[in-house]
């Protein structure tokens, strides 16, 4: 499974960036490879992993949304998971800037994607059922599919 740095950080996911600060200089000191033994030395480095994919907001961002993906997987959402292409869904600028497609589900909800969602292949799971798809930008055709029709 993924690395899930709020449980090496011991905290919850909606942990503040104070909280989540605190957490990586206490684990840091308990851990450096100066103060401790070998052994810790290796949970030194996972404490440094987890303190990189949550410092930043958009690293801590894009770590959430892994966690999700994983987690739907692992729950067995595989099989639920469809690949769409985007020129199948409805294409809309977002309030907040850049573009927002949306597809309707069975259930008669919807899914919504952003541009951060497609271009990181992320899973975007029904917020009424179990359903989820990975909106995908269409392959250009094949170079040797170009050179067969030129020819």
């Amino acid at each position: 499974m993924e690395l899930d740095a709020y449980k090496i950080l011991a905290l919850p996911r909606d942990a503040s960036d104070d909280e989540i600060r605190r957490a990586y200089h206490r684990l840091a000191r308990e851990h450096h490879p100066d103060r401790s033994t070998a052994a810790s030395a290796a949970d030194f480095d996972r404490v440094q992993q987890a303190w990189e994919a949550l410092r930043e907001p958009a690293a801590r961002q894009r770590h959430d949304a892994r966690l999700r993906d994983a987690e739907l997987l692992e729950a067995g959402a595989r099989g639920r998971v469809e690949d769409v292409d985007l020129s199948d869904m409805e294409e809309e600028a977002a309030a907040t800037g850049g573009t927002l497609w949306r597809r309707d589900c069975r259930c008669g909800d919807e899914f919504v994607a952003t541009a951060d969602d497609v271009d990181a292949g992320r899973v975007i799971a029904c917020c009424s059922c179990s359903l989820a798809i990975r909106p995908r930008r269409r392959a250009p055709p094949a170079a040797d599919a170009l050179a067969i029709e030129a020819g």
